[in-house]
């Protein structure tokens, strides 16, 4: 029985929508079934990659850069996401345990896609060097977060499963032995929410260190430092995956949504209004203002 144990942390400004040439960073150090202790001299900067090496510890960074044209495509899909986080809530509030009625704040939600994007990767390392995971435990800094956006990051995280797995089965076949090594599932994925510097500041020191390289334009020596050392590979620009656009097919299914539910409302009154015209493609925006005109 195998246990992965990760911890994480973050360094940075979360950019909102006005911030430009902003560094935020969250990184990950992974280990299987047992954490090493670390003292804080080991765990400082000048001996962070070797120490993380030497312990058997796993590296990895996520982090995205914000500037014009990043704020204006970010801005935008939050706008999206919250549109349709409200049309779910004002017709089946199958969003209820995480949309309170508020905007989701931006900072959050770019915390929430690039620590997720750590533990995704991490997990994908350790099952590509041969390893069989029977449960994931995750611990990571105490956040300001509200009861919601708690609870979206943990179903967020614990979805991922179906990532990695559809990940594994695309580069290895349908029938590969290396599918039977992700054996964690959504009962045995725990996270943890302490204070991180106090319990595992070497996590903090690898955000904070990356962070400043970021900082000073030097990014290329922390990654040169790093693969001297052994660890290649570890560290994902995810900017574009933060800004893209929300997926047409979500769209598209709110829209049918909708339109199934319009439809029976028009049936209960005797007859039919031809709402059955939101299915094409109009935006969320759009959408929701229809919404607050047509329904009662």
């Amino acid at each position: 029985m195998n246990k992965l144990i990760i911890f994480g942390d973050e360094s940075g400004t979360m950019p909102g929508y006005d911030d430009d040439n902003q560094y935020f960073v969250t990184a990950t150090i992974s280990y299987l079934n047992t954490v090493p202790e670390i003292d804080k001299q080991n765990g400082c900067f000048e001996k962070l990659g070797e120490t993380i090496r030497n312990t058997g510890g796993l590296p990895v960074i996520s982090y995205m850069k914000s500037d014009n044209e990043f704020n204006e495509q970010f801005e935008r899909k939050m706008q999206e996401i919250n549109d349709g986080a409200r049309i779910s809530k004002t017709f089946n509030r199958n969003n209820s345990k995480y949309y309170s009625g508020y905007d989701y704040n931006p900072g959050n939600w770019i915390w929430i896609q690039c620590m997720s994007n750590c533990i995704k990767d991490t997990v994908l390392k350790f099952i590509f060097s041969k390893n069989t995971i029977n449960e994931i435990e995750i611990n990571l800094d105490k956040k300001s977060f509200n009861p919601k956006h708690e609870n979206l990051f943990k179903d967020h995280v614990k979805r991922i499963r179906k990532v990695w797995i559809e990940l594994l089965r695309s580069k290895f076949g349908e029938n590969s032995n290396i599918n039977t090594r992700l054996m964690a599932n959504e009962s045995n994925i725990y996270i943890k929410w302490i204070d991180i510097e106090q319990t595992f500041h070497t996590v903090h020191a690898l955000a904070k260190m990356c962070y400043r390289y970021f900082q000073s334009n030097k990014i290329d020596d922390f990654i040169n430092e790093f693969g001297e050392i052994g660890h290649g590979n570890f560290i994902y620009n995810i900017t574009d995956l933060i800004s893209r656009p929300v997926d047409m097919k979500i769209k598209d299914k709110l829209n049918y949504n909708l339109t199934h539910l319009l439809k029976k409302q028009d049936e209960k009154k005797g007859g039919v209004s031809g709402h059955d015209l939101v299915l094409s493609r109009i935006s969320l925006a759009t959408l929701l203002k229809f919404i607050k005109e047509v329904v009662p």
